[in-house]
Parts: structure tokens; C-alpha cells; sequence
């Protein structure tokens, strides 16, 4: 019984050294929720008040088998169009602070996707104060809707 309590401790613990995202949890009060269709590993990047995506895998965010969905931002409807792997960037109704975050002081959770949902790279001067969000699906068998909510402090 110990070992399997220290093993559950240990991956946890694993998990989340490595960014990843907590599931099952209600994001509907999250300051910035992003929804989208994936199949295959997408980064959505969050600069401000500027949402878009870098292409990685497979079928472009939204559009897999003929399915062509939006991705959502706060509940609003976004058709990304695409230049190679980049997205156009969408302007959100909310601004993530230019300033450094960790992962005490911005909250990234998850309710749905098949996959992963992990964060890439915290907001720093080195990256332009970007958030980086991978949503990895590569393992999944077909695509499904991820949902992001992204809370920070004041």
C-alpha cells in the first residue's frame, strides 16, 4: 500500500514539474477560456490581448475528415485563417498582463481533449511575455474539442 501511494505521489508530482495542465475542472469563470477542435499538436499562444496559433501536427486546429469548426475565445466565434503553420491572431475581450508569470502565479486548466494540454512556456522579457500552451493530441485516436481556461493574479 505504501508503494503505491508513494508511486501516486511521485507521478504526480512528475505532472506537474513538467506544466502540465490540470483536467476536470469548470472554466467557465476563467479569465481567458479558449475552445477548439484538434487532431494531431497544436500551440495556441496568448500575447496580451492577442490568441493565435503555430501549427504542429497533422490537421489544422479545426478542420479534420471535412470538419471546418471555429475556435472559440470567451465564448466568441474565431475562423483562424492561415499563412503556412501561423494562424491570424485574434483579439480576446481580455489582456494577459506583459509581465513574468510562473506557474504559482497563472493557472492553466483543462476539462476536455482526448490528449494533453500542457504549458509550453511561461510569459518572460525573453519571449515577448507570450503564454505558450501545447494541445497535444498526436495519441488520441481522432480529433476532439480542448478547452482551455487561463486565470492569473493581479
Amino acid at each position: 500500500m505504501k508503494k503505491t501511494v508513494f508511486s501516486v505521489l511521485l507521478a504526480s508530482a512528475a505532472l506537474a514539474m513538467t506544466g502540465c495542465v490540470s483536467n476536470s475542472v469548470d472554466i467557465s469563470a476563467s479569465r481567458l477560456r479558449i475552445r477548439s477542435f484538434v487532431d494531431g499538436c497544436d500551440i495556441v499562444k496568448v500575447q496580451g490581448d492577442k490568441v493565435w496559433f503555430e501549427h504542429q501536427a497533422y490537421a489544422l486546429p479545426g478542420q479534420w475528415m471535412g470538419f471546418n469548426e471555429p475556435t472559440f475565445v470567451n465564448g466568441q466565434r474565431w475562423q483562424p485563417t492561415w499563412t503556412g503553420s501561423d494562424s491570424d491572431k485574434f483579439t480576446a475581450d481580455a489582456a494577459l498582463p506583459a509581465r513574468e508569470f510562473t506557474a504559482d502565479t497563472l493557472k492553466v486548466v483543462s476539462n476536455t481533449g482526448l490528449g494533453r494540454a500542457t504549458v509550453a512556456e511561461y510569459p518572460s522579457e525573453a519571449n515577448g511575455y507570450t503564454l505558450a500552451i501545447t494541445l497535444d493530441d498526436r495519441n488520441a485516436q481522432g480529433a476532439s474539442w480542448y478547452e482551455v481556461g487561463i486565470d492569473w493574479e493581479d
